[in-house]
C-alpha cells in the first residue's frame, strides 16, 4: 500500500521517499522545525522581526546544525542531504542569509509564523522530544538550549 500510496502521489507530480524508519525521521524533522520555532517564538511570531535578527538566525541555524550533529552520532541516516548541506559549518553564512530572506519575504509567515502561532503545544511537545532524546544518547545541544530560553515569556513578580 505505501509504495501504491507513493505512486500515486508521484504520479501527481510530487517527490516522494519512504523512509525504513519513522522515529529517525520525525527526529530529524523535530530537528529542523523546532530551532525555527523557538527563534519565531522568540520574536513575538513575527517573521520580519525575525529576519532583522541576525543573532537569532544564527542560534536558529547552529541549532539545527548541532541537532542534526547529534541525530547523525546516534546513527539517525532521516536527514536530507540538502538540509545536511544547508546546516554544514561551511554553509553557516550562507544558511543565516537564507533564513533572513525566507523570513523577510513571506514564505516564512506562509511555512511557519501562523502555524507556529496557532499550534505552541506541537512546538512544545517536539521541544521535549528533542531535548528527551538528547540527553537519553548524552549529547549537548547548548544552541537548542539558548534558543528554548529566549523564547521563553518573561514572568512579571504578578503572574509568579
Amino acid at each position: 500500500r505505501v509504495i501504491q500510496f507513493r505512486l500515486c502521489l508521484e504520479a501527481a507530480g510530487f517527490r516522494t521517499t519512504v523512509s525504513g524508519c519513522i522515529d529517525d525521521w520525525l527526529s530529524a524533522h523535530a530537528a529542523f522545525i523546532v530551532p525555527v520555532m523557538l527563534a519565531l517564538d522568540a520574536s513575538g511570531g513575527d517573521p520580519s522581526l525575525l529576519s532583522n535578527d541576525r543573532g537569532l538566525i544564527g542560534l536558529l541555524v547552529d541549532s539545527t546544525r548541532q541537532l542534526y550533529r547529534a541525530l547523525r552520532k546516534s546513527g539517525n541516516t532521516e536527514i536530507p542531504r540538502n538540509l545536511r548541506t544547508l546546516y554544514s559549518r561551511p554553509m553557516r553564512r550562507f544558511a543565516i542569509v537564507y533564513w533572513r530572506q525566507v523570513m523577510r519575504d513571506g514564505r516564512g509567515e506562509l511555512w511557519f509564523g501562523a502555524h507556529g502561532r496557532a499550534a505552541p503545544e506541537e512546538t512544545a511537545s517536539m521541544t521535549k522530544h528533542l531535548d528527551e532524546e538528547m540527553k537519553r544518547d548524552g549529547h549537548v545541544a547548548a544552541a537548542l538550549s539558548r534558543l528554548e530560553e529566549v523564547s521563553r515569556p518573561v514572568e512579571s513578580p504578578r503572574n509568579r
